[in-house]
């Protein structure tokens, strides 16, 4: 499912083809693409993927993805896909927050259907680390 909305997501955003960083003479040949561009965003995780998508829809013509395997498939796709608001960092807490409003409006933001789903969160600790969370 997070692979779909991720595919989904970068078809939606204008790049174009998305680029293999190890390949890129191959596909410049293939696709008959020129190597320059006037973004090039480098990594095609949530956070790579999320610049280009808002450089697109603000208007900019011409964005490149880079990466070098598939759209998602590095940490962004290893990860549990936790969205979780409790951050010790205010930077990062308010960075969550304003990112739930994105998966809680996705289907009119991106497009599509991200298969976020509120479903709660349960921390268990021992007595010696409950004072923690």
């Amino acid at each position: 499912m997070v692979s779909d909305a991720m595919e989904h997501f970068v078809k939606s955003c204008r790049f174009g083809k998305y680029l293999a960083l190890n390949a890129v003479q191959q596909i410049v040949r293939r696709f008959g693409m020129s190597i320059s561009s006037p973004v090039v965003v480098v990594g095609g995780g949530i956070v790579g993927a999320s610049i280009a998508h808002y450089l697109a829809s603000m208007g900019q013509d011409g964005v490149v993805l880079l990466e070098k395997d598939s759209i998602g498939s590095g940490a962004t796709g290893s990860s549990g896909a936790l969205i979780r608001m409790h951050y010790t960092n205010p930077y990062d807490a308010a960075l969550a927050l304003k990112s739930l409003h994105i998966f809680e409006n996705w289907k009119d933001t991106i497009g599509g259907d991200s298969g976020f789903r509120k479903t709660g969160f349960l921390a268990v600790a021992d007595k010696s680390n409950a004072v923690r969370l």
